[in-house]
């Protein structure tokens, strides 16, 4: 009879690796039925990064793996006006 052992951390890897999935499909399940396309997803430490595009505009998401807290939600028009706002106070 053969016995297969599993180690505690292989076990915590595999299922933990299927938990911090759920918030990552969350979002990229938002955006696409929102109508965002070319949905890519990095990994940055403990964060996940969520781009996607629509008509052209690109929409960047990034959120805390494990929980799927929102760190930050930004498109390409808030960047822009991020940058005009920070044009505008140089010009004061």
């Amino acid at each position: 009879m053969t016995r297969t052992f599993i180690t505690a951390s292989a076990v915590v890897a595999i299922l933990g690796t299927a938990a911090y999935a759920a918030p990552v499909d969350d979002v990229v399940a938002m955006l696409e039925a929102e109508g965002y396309s070319d949905i890519e997803v990095e990994v940055e430490g403990a964060n996940t990064e969520i781009e996607g595009d629509l008509d052209g505009a690109e929409r960047e998401i990034l959120i805390v793996t494990a929980t799927g807290e929102v760190l930050s939600d930004k498109t390409e028009a808030d960047e822009e006006d991020d940058e005009a706002e920070e044009e505008g106070d140089d010009k004061s």
